[in-house]
């Protein structure tokens, strides 16, 4: 292998989501983490996903 390259996979999946503003953006946090939503996805997330490897960044784009 080539001196410096990585041979693994530091992730497998990225994900961009966009809003149409702030105010859209806290309208799906709101609508996903209530109890009950919250539970059922995270329910759904630990049959496919390692979640204490997940990441997130939020970057406010402005035009």
């Amino acid at each position: 292998m080539a001196a410096g390259r990585v041979t693994e996979r530091l992730f497998d999946v990225m994900t961009e989501l966009t809003y149409e503003s702030e105010e859209m953006y806290r309208k799906m946090v709101d609508a996903l983490t209530g109890k009950e939503v919250g539970r059922l996805i995270a329910e759904d997330e630990a049959q496919f996903l390692d979640r204490s490897s997940m990441r997130t960044y939020i970057v406010d784009e402005r035009r």
